[in-house]
């Protein structure tokens, strides 16, 4: 089957700032990218082609007639019998009329404002708008305001939302200090960009007056050109504020990445707006936006997360808002990431953002002496996570954060745990805004370390975080808490002051999480013991706070919220699992590699023949060391389910349900406890004593003939397994998080 063919009709190419041009550029490349064969046709333009080989320029001359419609329409169907297409795809108003001239399916996009101008005047031009849309075979509007204007002219055919895109493999956070000299800005200065066509309903008149109501240390660079130059030369002169501007000119869309990297934010001035690449790509490059509440801006700017909204035509007020800005707070978010892997990216719109629309008919230019109050930044707080536990108990604290207004909340992850990680963030409805993306097949700890470092330290740098959280005692929360302190960034440890007296065990756990102790400035201690070991290390009293552990927190919520998805090796004994007696096997314990593993699998093996009704389902971690003796020694047995990790919500799920628990796992043995489930603890130590004193946990060792003897006990005596099949909240009542986020709030 041969491609569709595509043509792209456009009166607005090539790319340079912003707009029209920008969206038509970047959706071709995404099409060719897809399989289709796509050609632009478009006017002609000064310079270097961009894309010329699926280009066709029409004639200048034929773009100035009063009849460009008719002529263009008559051009486009020469074109056609020389190399026919399946349907034309028309970007903004002008061209429409030519399109549906040809006889061709015609998909049209209205980005335009003047599309919004035509539908707020009424009268006789919205009546000739509603018949020439009522010949499009299919509308795609890139914004939502769009979609919905399109059937207020009167189109009753179908309406997509098909959002605009960049390609984020091209914008991505940066410094050009070049173009920040060749602007003139000293290292000291905030450079706020402003890339928008120099046209009245762009806002960029209001932005030359806002100027003057910054601080005196603020530049502002316009990129762009048009009629209104001469407008905002005379107003920087009238105020003084020429020295603290630049008009740098047309600038072309290859160009863009560059300038928005030398920028410290973005400025997105407007008085009528239909959707905004350039906030797009500046949100790309991981500048923070400060935006008019118009159009389509206000679904870009989360106003104190990723930037400010300031009412339309307000000078004073932008400037305030630039002011408080500060250097870079942004980060590069979903919304920004575009065409790179699967076409045109999703620019989800808030759907309770209801901008206000009166401004289309106001001819009004000059700021009005509003008066209004400027909402602050909030304080950005960075989470970094590496691993699924990490994840796990770090939901709760994101979650928690997220809902309270002083905090605009940025997850970095690292990847240690790849495949493990990004499943449990994706089912706890985590997005992240960076991942490092850092694990490599049989890394040491020497390659993790040394690749997280600068990884973390160039986050922080784009965010600027009051805070950094990390958890545990990974080697990405020690990286993590180790990269805030070198640029003197306060830390919160969650889950601190566990400890086992014995640096190799675990390994390397034990060590991490003693190091971030003594960097760490606010200590999240889960239980009274963990408060003890940490007054005895001479953490100050006031530095530690307990809250309980925060993976009670997201066990009772994924029970309550997320339904469970058995894998293909569970779901065909799911009636025999389910109704069965099963024990639940986690082992992964790098000090336990080796002969204790090996140990460990031949136990489970002798268990399994012993009590051959009893049903064995063991998740086998992904590491070799693991998955050797693991296939190698418990593959063959009818009753043990060797299974792939499973996700979070079928293993919490499994674990609510099993009839006692083997694992080496810390964070199983705060859930099984949690849940009233018989955990028999297959290590040395442990930092979880808790779970032991309390009764519901046992610390069998690592030696075989141990490990059986406790286990068969428990599956053999009734009384015994009764004392141990009781519930103890000894880590928590599940509203860490919420105590945790209420202290962070205080500081």
């Amino acid at each position: 089957m041969s491609a569709l063919r595509v043509l792209c009709l456009t009166s607005e190419y090539p790319p340079r700032v912003g707009g029209v041009a920008t969206h038509v550029y970047e959706l071709a490349r995404a099409l060719r990218t897809a399989g289709l064969a796509v050609t632009v046709v478009a006017p002609p333009w000064p310079g270097a082609a961009l894309d010329e080989n699926h280009t066709l320029r029409y004639s200048p001359w034929l773009r100035a007639q009063p009849f460009h419609d008719v002529l263009l329409g008559r051009w486009c169907r020469q074109q056609l019998r020389r190399s026919p297409a399946d349907l034309i795809h028309v970007h903004g108003l002008r061209p429409l009329r030519a399109a549906l001239s040809t006889g061709l399916p015609v998909v049209f996009t209205n980005h335009t404002s003047g599309f919004l101008k035509t539908l707020a005047g009424g009268g006789a031009r919205l009546q000739r708008l509603g018949k020439l849309l009522a010949g499009c075979a299919h509308i795609l509007a890139p914004s939502e305001e769009l979609a919905e204007a399109s059937q207020r002219a009167g189109y009753q055919g179908p309406v997509s939302y098909l959002p605009n895109g960049v390609d984020a493999t091209r914008f991505a956070p940066g410094q050009a200090p070049a173009i920040r000299a060749g602007w003139g800005a000293s290292d000291g200065e905030l450079v706020a960009v402003i890339a928008r066509r120099l046209v009245a309903k762009n806002g960029v008149v209001v932005a030359a007056q806002a100027l003057a109501h910054t601080r005196p240390d603020v530049r502002f660079v316009f990129v762009g050109e048009g009629v209104e130059r001469a407008a905002i030369t005379e107003i920087l002169a009238r105020d003084g504020t020429r020295a603290r501007a630049v008009l740098a000119g047309e600038a072309p869309n290859t160009a863009m990445p560059s300038i928005y990297q030398a920028a410290d934010v973005a400025l997105l001035p407007s008085l009528m707006e239909a959707t905004s690449i350039a906030g797009l790509e500046a949100m790309a490059c991981g500048l923070p936006l400060i935006g008019s509440a118009v159009g389509g801006i206000p679904a870009l700017v989360s106003s104190g997360v990723n930037g400010l909204l300031v009412p339309p035509s307000d000078a004073q007020g932008a400037g305030r808002g630039r002011q408080r800005a500060g250097r870079r707070p942004g980060a590069p978010c979903a919304h920004g990431r575009g065409v790179a892997r699967s076409g045109i990216t999703a620019i989800h719109l808030a759907r309770h953002c209801a901008p206000d629309r009166s401004h289309l008919r106001s001819r009004r230019r000059t700021a009005p002496p509003i008066a209004f109050r400027l909402r602050a930044m909030t304080k950005p707080v960075l989470i970094v996570m590496g691993t699924r536990p990490e994840a796990i108990k770090l939901a709760p604290v994101f979650r928690a954060l997220r809902e309270r207004p002083e905090f605009s909340v940025f997850v970095a992850v690292t990847g240690q745990h790849r495949e493990l990680l990004a499943d449990t963030l994706a089912a706890l409805q985590i997005v992240p805004d960076f991942d490092l993306k850092l694990m490599q097949a049989g890394q040491s700890q020497f390659d993790l370390i040394g690749a997280m470092l600068p990884g973390l330290a160039g986050v922080m740098a784009s965010v600027m975080p009051a805070w950094v959280i990390v958890q545990g005692d990974t080697a990405t929360a020690f990286v993590g808490a180790l990269a805030a302190y070198l640029r003197q960034t306060p830390v919160a440890h969650v889950e601190a002051g566990l400890r086992t007296g014995d640096k190799y065990g675990p390994f390397p756990e034990e060590v991490y999480r003693r190091l971030i102790a003594d960097i760490a400035d606010l200590h999240f201690a889960p239980t009274p013991r963990a408060v003890s070991n940490l007054l005895a290390e001479g953490v100050a009293e006031g530095q530690i706070h307990l809250t309980g552990n925060t993976a009670i927190d997201s066990l009772h919520w994924v029970l309550k919220h997320v339904a469970p998805v058995w894998p293909e090796a569970l779901a065909a004994h799911a009636a025999s699992l389910m109704n069965g007696r099963l024990v639940l096997v986690t082992c992964h314990r790098r000090e336990s590699f080796g002969a204790d593993i090996s140990e460990i699998m031949q136990a489970v093996a002798s268990l399994a023949r012993r009590f051959d009704t009893t049903h064995f389902v063991f998740p086998v971690h992904p590491n070799p060391q693991v998955m050797g003796p693991a296939h190698e020694i418990l593959g063959a047995l009818p009753n043990v389910h060797l299974t792939a990790p499973l996700d979070y919500p079928a293993f919490a799920h499994l674990l609510a349900r099993c009839y006692l628990v083997m694992t080496d796992s810390g964070g199983v043995q705060e859930e099984a406890v949690e849940l009233g489930r018989p955990t028999v603890v297959m290590r040395k130590v442990t930092e979880r004593q808790e779970g032991v004193d309390a009764g519901t946990a046992v610390l069998a060792g690592v030696e075989g003939a141990a490990i059986v003897e406790c286990v068969a006990r428990l599956l053999d005596d009734q009384a015994a397994y009764a004392r141990l099949a009781v519930r103890a909240s000894v880590y928590g009542e599940g509203d860490a998080a919420q105590k945790l986020a209420q202290i962070l709030a205080a500081q």
